[in-house]
């Protein structure tokens, strides 16, 4: 049956969805049995699944209920959207992971942002990047130096 943490995954209850049709939506999201379902308090919930493999789609790509998207983290570490902001566009996203790399897990691709749909530069990129991260410690620093620039 393999390690149970690797199984395992969290996220937080929503307000209008009963547990019963999160049970329903996640058993058939991944094809795969609940094998623990339990409230953790503060509205998180821990649910055990049969695979590895179904616990790691839904930290993955997570999935809709209603009108709601619910996110799944491992039940070892959340991922945390690292944001780089100021840094020049030109500096490498390579720079920016290698940069980022001993403050933990690098969970994503880095996304460059850009302006909203009402702004009127929209669609062009604003020159900050987002990066998701499973931190190993509490927190990075603040400021660091990423390809020469700070």
């Amino acid at each position: 049956m393999g390690d149970r943490k690797s199984r395992s995954v969290t996220f937080k209850g929503i307000f209008n969805i009963s547990v019963g049709a999160m049970k329903t939506a996640i058993e058939h999201i991944t094809s795969q049995e609940i094998t623990v379902f339990q409230s953790l308090g503060n509205e998180e919930v821990l649910v055990e699944l049969t695979s590895k493999n179904a616990a790691g789609l839904l930290i993955e790509e997570g999935f809709d209920v209603n009108e709601f998207h619910v996110c799944f983290h491992p039940p070892h570490g959340y991922f945390t959207n690292v944001s780089i902001m100021g840094l020049r566009s030109y500096v490498e996203d390579a720079q920016v992971l290698e940069a980022l790399a001993p403050y933990g897990e690098i969970k994503s691709d880095i996304l460059r942002l850009k302006y909203r749909k009402d702004h009127e530069l929209a669609g062009i990129e604003d020159g900050n990047r987002l990066v998701k991260m499973v931190l190993a410690s509490k927190s990075i620093p603040y400021s660091m130096k990423i390809g020469g620039q700070w």
